[in-house]
C-alpha cells in the first residue's frame, strides 16, 4: 500500500534486509557518520528529513569497509497510519 489518505510521512530510514528480517542502520550507531559524510538532517523521530544522494549512501552502506552487515540496504519512507 503506497498511498493512504489516513497516513503521514515521518521521513526516511535505511533498512538492511537479510534472510530472516530487517533492521535499521541504528543497530550500528553510524548516524553521526552518515550525517557528516552525506550532509543529512535528522528530525524529532530520529529519521532523515531528506535523502538527496541515495545512490552514494546505498553504495557506502554496502561497502565491505562500512561497519554494518553485508546485506542489501534500502532507503525507506516511514509512515504513520492515523486511526
Amino acid at each position: 500500500m503506497l498511498y493512504r489518505k489516513d497516513s503521514e510521512t515521518l521521513h526516511y530510514d535505511f533498512i538492511g534486509v537479510d534472510g530472516i528480517g530487517f533492521h535499521s542502520f541504528y543497530c550500528h550507531d553510524i548516524r553521526e557518520t552518515l550525517i557528516e559524510r552525506f550532509g543529512l538532517e535528522v528530525n524529532q523521530y530520529r529519521l532523515f528529513v531528506e535523502v538527496k544522494n541515495k545512490d552514494a549512501i546505498r553504495e557506502y552502506l554496502t561497502d565491505s569497509k562500512t561497519p554494518v552487515e553485508p546485506v542489501p540496504w534500502c532507503i525507506v519512507r516511514v509512515k504513520r497510519i492515523k486511526y
